[in-house]
């Protein structure tokens, strides 16, 4: 059975690197999100088995410059809370 994992970049030259190969060969069908594109808000990531939020030179912190990290926190407590597998 395929699982799925969710990889949330934030700039243009992230990715899973090796782990994407690790996950694959575990079941798993990765699907990347680019963050600043994407209106997370509408997606539901309750449902992936896993969700990876990759990391970058934006911080936790710089929600001012960059809006969508509310949405990408509200995530990872959502996840957190369902005691949903997240990486990030």
């Amino acid at each position: 059975m395929t699982k799925n994992a969710i990889a949330i970049t934030h700039v243009c030259f992230e990715d899973l690197g090796s782990l994407h190969q690790v996950l694959e060969q575990q079941g798993y069908h990765v699907t990347y999100i680019k963050a600043a594109s994407v209106y997370l808000d509408r997606i539901d990531f309750l449902y992936p088995d896993l969700v990876i939020i990759l990391g970058g030179p934006i911080g936790a912190y710089d929600e001012s410059d960059y809006p969508f990290l509310k949405d990408e926190l509200h995530i990872i407590e959502q996840r957190l809370a369902a005691n949903l597998p997240t990486i990030g």
